[in-house]
């Protein structure tokens, strides 16, 4: 039993990462638009151009990774397979919600602020 609701918690703690994460990106890119990479100098690493083209989306994609993952967990919490084996697909499920937001946090953090700086330090 203390399996289960451990792996709900998990679940529920997964959703909340993947949402906040979306909503910390959509604030961020808000604050600083794409072209904010001129401000540190001529310089404008490649990885930051091509991370500027597809992060304006995550926001949506990490939504629409909370709603599949929804789905996912529903479907094994109603099938008939037997409960360490629901326990342990929605924790799967959970682990992968928790990489999504990890990957997308980092991608935003690494090419909006940190390579543009080091790439004009030197």
């Amino acid at each position: 039993m203390t399996r289960i609701v451990l792996s709900v918690w998990i679940f529920v703690g997964s959703l909340a990462a993947v949402l906040s994460a979306g909503s910390l990106i959509s604030h961020i890119l808000t604050a600083y638009p794409a072209d904010h990479f001129r401000t540190f100098g001529t310089t404008i690493p490649s990885i930051s151009e091509t991370h500027a083209r597809w992060l304006p989306h995550a926001p949506a994609a990490l939504g629409a990774s909370a709603l599949l993952s929804l789905i996912v967990a529903i479907y094994f919490w109603r099938s008939g397979r037997s409960r360490e084996i629901k326990a342990f697909a929605v924790t799967f499920v959970a682990a992968v919600n928790y990489f999504l937001a990890l990957f997308c946090v980092m991608a935003l953090v690494v090419a909006y602020f940190l390579l543009p700086k080091v790439a004009n330090a030197a």
